[in-house]
């Protein structure tokens, strides 16, 4: 059972300045519990409602085997701590990963330049797990990448991915570029996806929902892409522009 004083800490960690203080995150679901599993990762606990372990023997089960306790809790005390509007009776605990430096490898990865809106950021993740994009580096101005809507979004991808980490887009460019790289960044004015042949090592940048690429990006970028348009709307939500590039360039 849930006490009052992890009630008040799982509360807590919806945000990030105690995310980050107490260097724990709380995922929610059968699913995302279910994807975090299957990539091993290691719970600090498990609390579910009765009726979730009658229905769900199967995978308590396996979890408990694996060495990962979990205990049962009231539904009243699950839905105080869930950040989702309705949860599915069971939460898990887990220690938030260390921010080590970026390690370069031959492999793509993704820029994403001030990605503010959660759902997208945690899309886009889940995109790039899709296509096999395992390394993804983030601006400071992004979404924080812990926070509890894009773990929902991006269901599981965090568990997947080699590196989600959080530098200045301006001090990695320049590293990528000499270890060969070639910057692309998606843009409306840049050569449409379907005429661009992708060079073997590549990062893609994905700019800001509102505002692009920012300034100081621009004049980083190697190349500009865009996805041709046949309709009548501005522009394409750039968690789908993820998909359609990504498509194109793996």
């Amino acid at each position: 059972m849930l006490s009052n004083s992890q009630i008040k800490l799982f509360k807590s960690l919806h945000t990030k300045k105690l995310r980050v203080a107490e260097k724990q995150f709380i995922i929610e679901g059968h699913r995302l519990i279910e994807e975090a599993f299957r990539a091993k990762t290691k719970f600090d606990g498990i609390w579910c409602t009765e009726e979730y372990a009658e229905k769900n023997s199967k995978l308590l089960i396996a979890l408990k085997r694996a060495q990962n306790t979990w205990e049962t809790t009231s539904a009243k005390s699950l839905s105080q701590v869930c950040d989702s509007r309705n949860n599915q009776g069971i939460i898990a605990l887990i220690t938030l990963p260390v921010q080590a430096p970026f390690k370069i490898d031959n492999s793509p990865l993704l820029l994403l330049d001030n990605i503010s809106d959660p759902g997208n950021m945690g899309t886009i993740l889940r995109t790039a797990e899709w296509f096999g994009v395992k390394n993804v580096i983030f601006s400071p101005k992004c979404v924080d990448s812990y926070n509890s809507k894009v773990i929902r979004s991006a269901m599981g991808a965090h568990f997947h991915l080699n590196q989600i980490v959080q530098d200045n887009l301006i001090n990695i460019i320049p590293k990528l570029k000499n270890e060969g790289f070639t910057i692309i960044g998606a843009e409306m004015d840049g050569t449409p996806i379907t005429e661009f042949s992708p060079p073997q090592k590549w990062a893609l940048v994905l700019g800001n929902e509102a505002h692009g690429l920012s300034p100081h990006i621009k004049p980083l970028l190697d190349k500009s892409i865009t996805i041709s348009k046949s309709g009548n709307i501005e522009s394409l939500n750039v968690a789908v522009a993820s998909g359609v590039i990504l498509n194109s360039l793996v």
